[in-house]
């Protein structure tokens, strides 16, 4: 089976969740960031495989505006969501407040994935931003294996 992963990230969370992903399937499997490279199309996929961190609130753009141009191929394959943030409640509530009940409900499933946060890898504001709101002051690592591991098997057992 050919699937799809496709993903935006910021600091690279979002990324390192969907390399381990495509790591746990069986068959062929494609990865693109779409801050980088959008794939040409997704025909000779039978899974997709949508992924994004949250930064301040927001979904990135390029993952949106994909979504919202292939909702109707994405309604004809089997597809499911995970999200790398802060808020591990909020996850599917970002999901919903940017798309369809139809097209998160069509899912297979929707994961929290984890996050990171990087203090290196952020600048100054961001930083502010994360001691202001998550009260975080530190680095964090908190992708989570076990939710990878149980996406990759629904994933392989459709």
């Amino acid at each position: 089976m050919n699937t799809l992963i496709v993903y935006a990230t910021k600091h690279g969370a979002t990324e390192r969740a969907a390399k381990k992903l495509s790591e746990k399937l069986n068959g062929n499997v494609d990865c693109f960031n779409l801050k980088k490279n959008i794939p040409e199309s997704m025909d000779g996929y039978e899974r997709v495989v949508l992924g994004t961190s949250v930064y301040a609130g927001k979904l990135h753009k390029e993952f949106v505006e994909f979504i919202k141009k292939n909702e109707e191929k994405l309604k004809k394959k089997e597809y499911a969501f995970f999200v790398c943030c802060g808020f591990e409640t909020k996850a599917e509530t970002y999901l919903r407040e940017n798309f369809s009940d139809e097209i998160v409900d069509g899912a297979l499933f929707v994961k929290y994935f984890g996050q990171e946060i990087v203090w290196k890898k952020m600048k100054l504001y961001e930083r502010a931003a994360m001691i202001m709101v998550a009260k975080v002051k530190k680095d964090v690592h908190d992708i989570r294996d076990k939710e990878i591991e149980e996406a990759a098997e629904i994933l392989d057992a459709v």
